[in-house]
């Protein structure tokens, strides 16, 4: 649910960090949980499945007459099957559990098998049950109706457009859009992220727009997990949304100024 970029940048701001996730029985996986203690993130509920690799993501960088580094390509090595049901079973109760203890619950969507339209109604009942925000950053395309019910998700603007079936050109759109997510999904409120024009919200008190000083762009590698981290911290630290978006708009600015 958690990712090892939105956990580690949680932990790099200050935050008691739990991710839940699923690793593969092999080196990978034992390199993340080592990763992890090194950052003091509580990886409990992060499962071995013996039956496929853990993802890694291999980034090739290169430099050109001496100019800032830049990332060329990008080789995954990975399954996206969905995990068996009894470890999605085992998965659901100890994510709960830690849910239920938590001040918020982020959930990165990277589509890779673990974050199923089965297991995200019953993390959302539970968490809305216990009166818990979920924050998700879902999926581009596929099926946005497992992330009904949830408080608030942060989808950029192609993802965004493609779950609402609209063109978000403008302020105008993006705002139609951050509504019909929110009405259609029943949120709290919608967000649209819009890189460089900042971000859009809609929820009860209407639509506001969010701009962000211009950035020279170097890398947007982790801007969208640095989002929803920031998001995050600030939410649970008691603030709403109008205070928390501003916060997260400047730290994905700052963060596509910098490589890796």
């Amino acid at each position: 649910m958690l990712f090892r970029s939105v956990a580690m940048m949680l932990a790099a701001l200050g935050a008691r960090v739990s991710i839940a996730g699923v690793v593969g029985d092999d080196a990978d996986g034992v390199r993340v949980r080592a990763m992890l203690d090194g950052f003091g993130i509580d990886h409990g509920a992060v499962l071995t499945d013996t039956a496929r690799p853990t993802t890694v993501k291999e980034r090739y960088i290169g430099r050109a007459q001496q100019k800032h580094p830049q990332q060329m390509i990008r080789v995954d090595y990975e399954t996206r099957e969905a995990v068996s049901g009894e470890l999605e079973d085992r998965l659901a109760r100890v994510v709960i559990e830690r849910a239920l203890a938590a001040d918020i619950v982020l959930v990165s969507d990277y589509d890779k098998g673990v974050c199923s339209p089965s297991l995200l109604p019953r993390l959302t009942e539970a968490c809305r049950r216990a009166g818990k925000r979920i924050v998700v950053d879902p999926i581009r395309g596929g099926d946005y109706s497992k992330y009904r019910g949830m408080s608030s998700m942060t989808p950029n603007r192609l993802e965004a457009g493609l779950a609402t079936k609209s063109a978000i050109v403008d302020g105008t759109s993006a705002l139609a859009a951050a509504r019909k997510l929110q009405e259609s999904l029943d949120l709290e409120a919608g967000i649209v992220t819009l890189d460089k024009e900042g971000m859009a919200l809609w929820d009860a008190a209407g639509g506001s727009l969010y701009p962000v000083r211009p950035r020279q762009v170097y890398d947007i590698t982790g801007a969208g997990d640095m989002v929803l981290a920031v998001l995050g911290v600030v939410l649970a630290a008691g603030f709403d949304y109008p205070e928390a978006i501003p916060l997260a708009n400047a730290a994905g600015g700052l963060e596509v100024e910098r490589i890796g």
